[in-house]
């Protein structure tokens, strides 16, 4: 296996499964030599079904990875992060609630597109069904609108410090197979992509080839190969995660993605080296 990182993964403490040990134990048992936990970070705002780690889970959280860190030093770098919602308005709750536990970095990631039907945060990855009843109650089953206010979200992102990564960028496709609501030739969608690839650029990102797209219905990875053939031809950075939630999948789908980056002449990921990004090659 070439992908020896995973810079995004879950555990017991959000919605994953398992214990961060468990994880870590697999990491190391799969060739894996840098690994990166990361949580979803708490959010202060009501949610149907929540599904991020508890703002008072979030210290013992940190403890244990710090413990886990000391105690693996030796066999695999640990990284302490979360993968951070963007929601507007969330910069004082950041501040105050999230920055001050020190974290080596952050996966910038959108879930949450405006409302849905009933006046809660619309989760666009929840279940197809949720999906299309959110989109048709709470856009009036505007395509391109929610799309496109989707890509301005993560665009408002750029800059949030310690976001580093951006989380599955065009995870909102995930419900689009066989084109059911546009085709991403689309120029409407092209635009959004380029516009926001561009502000990643400007703002110093690095995208993921995130693997579990390859675990759903989309069976694709988030983003698609032609995103990242984009991101080849801006220079973007591209990491390789696995997007986590049971200690099995800790490499999950890396044989698929290595072959991805290959077939789009991608020679080198990046990869952390304490307190840096470096390049590595795809061998």
């Amino acid at each position: 296996m070439s992908l020896r990182t995973n810079y995004h993964t879950h555990s017991r403490y959000c919605d994953g499964e398992g214990e961060i040990v468990e994880y870590i134990e697999a990491a190391i048992a799969a060739g894996l030599d840098s690994y990166g936990v990361t949580s979803h970070a708490p959010v202060p705002v009501p949610m149907r079904d929540p599904w991020m780690m508890r703002l008072d889970d979030l210290p013992t959280y940190c403890a244990e990875v710090r413990h886990l860190r000391e105690i693996y030093r030796d066999r695999l770098p640990i990284f302490l992060a979360l993968e951070l919602d963007y929601l507007p308005g969330m910069d004082a709750f950041y501040r105050a609630r999230i920055f001050p536990h020190n974290f080596d970095y952050f996966v910038g990631s959108v879930h949450f597109v405006g409302a849905d039907e009933q006046g809660m945060p619309w989760e666009i990855d929840e279940s197809a069904e949720r999906f299309a009843a959110g989109l048709e109650g709470g856009w009036q089953g505007d395509v391109r609108r929610a799309f496109e206010a989707y890509f301005a979200l993560q665009r408002q992102m750029v800059g949030t410090p310690g976001v580093e990564i951006v989380g599955h960028m065009d995870k909102m496709k995930m419900w689009n197979g066989g084109d059911r609501y546009f085709r991403e030739t689309d120029g409407w969608y092209v635009a959004a992509i380029e516009e926001t690839l561009r502000a990643f650029k400007a703002g110093g990102l690095i995208v993921e080839l995130n693997t579990s797209g390859l675990r759903k219905a989309i069976a694709a990875p988030f983003p698609s190969p032609w995103v990242l053939a984009r991101c080849r031809d801006l220079d973007i950075p591209i990491t390789v995660t696995a997007d986590t939630h049971m200690p099995a999948d800790v490499a999950a789908g890396f044989t698929e993605a290595a072959t991805i980056l290959r077939d789009l002449g991608i020679t080198h990921v990046i990869a952390r080296d304490g307190d840096r990004w470096m390049p590595r090659p795809v061998d």
